[in-house]
């Protein structure tokens, strides 16, 4: 993590991303990749009024649970690879995580 201005206190607190390709097994899709250094760059962990990201929320929750599976809709395929990249530096597992088709009711509410 860094500021982005040194010698100031940052503002959000984000983590570094390294280049290359994060790559998974999605048991619906099939293999599925990422270079979260070129599409994404460095993401937000934690935001400037202190609440954490969505990303670090999911990660920690999940281990803390003992999540053993991860089923979410393909609309979140994206955040995978950047899940995956904060299960590693966390040291913590990476679960399983196929993708669902999206869904709706009738009027279009998921």
């Amino acid at each position: 993590m860094r500021a982005w201005h040194p010698g100031r206190p940052a503002r959000s607190l984000r983590l570094r991303v390294p280049g290359g390709t994060i790559a998974f097994q999605d048991r619906i899709q099939g293999r599925c990749g990422q270079d979260v250094a070129a599409e994404i760059g460095d993401f937000v962990l934690r935001r400037a009024d202190g609440i954490h990201a969505y990303q670090l929320a999911v990660v920690v929750d999940d281990a803390w649970q003992g999540i053993t599976d991860v089923v979410r809709g393909a609309d979140l395929t994206a955040s995978t690879p950047r899940q995956i990249l904060l299960q590693r530096a966390l040291g913590l597992p990476t679960p399983p995580m196929p993708t669902s088709p999206w869904c709706s009711m009738r009027g279009g509410a998921s």
